[in-house]
């Protein structure tokens, strides 16, 4: 869900689950996160991050998954 409080969930198709990468970067474009995804689901911790806009990417081979996350406090 967006907002984000504590935790992000994300699933990922079966068919692009191998070798993913996702990366956070904070509103100056500054990467905040960057983690290799192996598997379907995935759960990430995000109480350590500021309240604020985010932006998503979750980059397989090719293709490219871009989106905006808000966390909230």
């Amino acid at each position: 869900p967006n907002p984000v409080k504590d935790m992000l969930y994300i699933r990922i198709n079966p068919a692009l689950q191998s070798s993913s990468e996702l990366k956070i970067f904070d509103s100056y474009g500054r990467l905040i996160r960057h983690t290799k995804l192996s598997g379907y689901s995935h759960e990430l911790e995000l109480r350590n991050l500021n309240k604020g806009l985010y932006y998503v990417n979750i980059l397989n081979g090719h293709s490219v998954f871009i989106d905006k996350l808000v966390i909230i406090n």
